[in-house]
Order: C-alpha cells, then structure tokens, then sequence
C-alpha cells in the first residue's frame, strides 16, 4: 500500500488522507461499493454480470423504503470486488466519473449492518426542519459533508464502517472514523442539513471547485499565484452574481484567469451584471464579449 499524503483540505479533517489509487485507499478485502444509478442506470445491469463471481452480491439502498420507486435511480450495495470485470471497469470510471463510494467494514460489521446503516442515512432533516431525501452518497459531498459535522456526528455517519474512500478533486481520499468499541444503530433521520449548515456546505463544495480549477488553470497562473485562493474568491462572487452552475462557474473562471484582479469590479463588468434588461446567460455572454484579452487595455486592476 502506497503511503498516505496530506494536504491543506487533508489537514482540515481528521482522519482524512489522500492516495494515488482506490486500491490503495481501500486496502481492504471487507469493503463494499455504493453505486449511485442516478449518475448512469445502466450500471446495475453491468454489475450484475459479475454475479458468477465469489461472495457476489448486490441490493438496492432504495428497496423497502419510502423511495423505492426510486431504486432504479437510487443507491445500490454491491461488494468491492476489483478483479471482477465489471466491478473493475467501474473502478476505471470512477476516477473521472461520480459514480460511487467505496466503503470499507469494521471487523465487527456484517452486509446487513452496513446496508441498514446507510438505508438509515438516506433521510436528514432539511433547512425547514422536515425530512427530505439525503443524497449522502455523492462522491462531489462526501468530503464537504464530514467536514460540517461534529466529532460525533462524523462517529454517528461512520456507524458499521471503518473507512469511506472515493475520488476527489485531488486524488483518492481516503476516511478513517475514529476507532469505537462499538458501533449503535440511530433512528432515522437524524442528520440536521439545516440553512447554517448548508451554507456551509456550499463553502466546502466551493473550496472543492476552487482547488480543482485551480488545478486545471495552473499553467495560465503567474508563479507564486496563490490559485486556489483567487479561484474561491472568483467563484464566491460567481454565487453571488447567480452563477452556481458548474459549467458557468468555470466561464467564470476563464474570465479571471483572462483579467488581472476581479473582473466583476471593474465598471464594466458592474454596469453589465446589473443589467435587468437580459438574462443572467446574456450577462454572462456579454461579460465574455466585453473583457476579452483584447479590451485589457481599457480595465484596470481590481485585486
């Protein structure tokens, strides 16, 4: 197994560490997989090819609950099994693709235990206080949701499973939950996804972008360019301008890579984003036309 590395989004959670494949993040022959078919249906066909396979199995996280309706869309178990061809073939996927999870059992663990416990996670108390489907599953949340939650709310998550590995936006992570005696089961739903928190949560899926952009953009950064700080910047004004999207958030991006400082301060980004008259896809149009490398030389620097 390849050593651990730590970085700064490693060091804001403990027991978060970072590897440079999935196998070496899972190291494990009592793992599981939590595939999510909202990402691309046809994965449970696929993987149920693998049947044949020794100790093969699979079950929806959807069957037997308020949402199973939605199973084919939903969650589903199936076992860590890289050298089965199609579970490989997955694995290959995942580290472009959000498509799924991988979690690995406590000694004391067993298959039901894990899919109750995740079953159990697939509600949370939304921001007015009523139930709402959790979608805790998601590769893109996973980290940003462990970071908001209290010691022992990350123990509570944890419940049967001793680590969660997934693909993120620099490499494997891998998270160990805090070694307990044992491990009890709560009610559903317990998990608190109030408006604080999902504010916080929006800073942590934005710091995730940021340090993929960042990343993606290096090479057209000056040196010594603190990247994924300008790129969080950049993209908190994006929020606030409207521009959630990922795909116009990185339109976004481009702009402040193309523009020295912050581009939405400049007068002629100010008179534009406040222009009622168009849409906020002809705002972002117009942005592009206007603060093009050509017209650089009318901007100043607004750092």
């Amino acid at each position: 197994m390849d050593a651990a590395r730590s970085t700064f989004v490693t060091e804001r959670l403990p027991g978060l560490a970072l590897y440079d494949t999935l196998l070496d993040a899972v190291n494990s022959d009592q793992a599981c997989l939590i595939v999510d078919l909202a990402q691309d249906s046809g994965l449970s066909e696929q993987l149920y090819q693998d049947q044949t396979h020794a100790g093969w199995r699979a079950e929806s996280l959807y069957a037997g609950t308020a949402y199973t309706s939605l199973a084919p869309v939903g969650p589903l178990l199936t076992v860590f099994a890289p050298d089965a061809p199609q579970c490989a073939a997955l694995i290959a996927r995942m580290e472009h693709e959000p498509l799924a999870i991988a979690a690995v059992l406590r000694a004391d663990a067993t298959w039901s235990d894990l899919a109750t416990h995740a079953r159990s996670l697939n509600r949370a108390f939304g921001p007015d206080g009523t139930p709402t489907l959790c979608r805790w599953f998601d590769p893109r949340w996973l980290r940003g949701l462990l970071n908001v939650l209290t010691p022992a709310e990350r123990q509570r998550f944890a419940g049967p499973v001793a680590a969660f590995a997934w693909r993120g936006t620099e490499g494997w992570y891998r998270w160990a939950a805090s070694p307990a005696p044992t491990f009890v089961e709560h009610q559903s739903p317990w998990l608190n996804l109030d408006a604080a928190r999902q504010a916080m949560l929006l800073q942590e899926r934005r710091m995730d972008t940021a340090i993929q952009f960042a990343g993606d953009y290096a090479s057209h950064l000056p040196e010594g360019f603190d990247g994924v700080h300008q790129a969080y910047v950049a993209l908190k004004a994006a929020d606030e301008h409207g521009y959630g999207d990922l795909a116009d958030q990185e339109r976004w991006m481009r702009l402040r890579v193309a523009n020295a400082g912050g581009f939405w301060r400049t007068p002629p980004a100010v008179a534009v984003l406040a222009r009622d008259d168009l849409s906020r896809a002809e705002r972002l149009e117009l942005l592009e036309a206007e603060l093009s490398p050509s017209s650089h030389s009318a901007q100043g620097s607004y750092p």
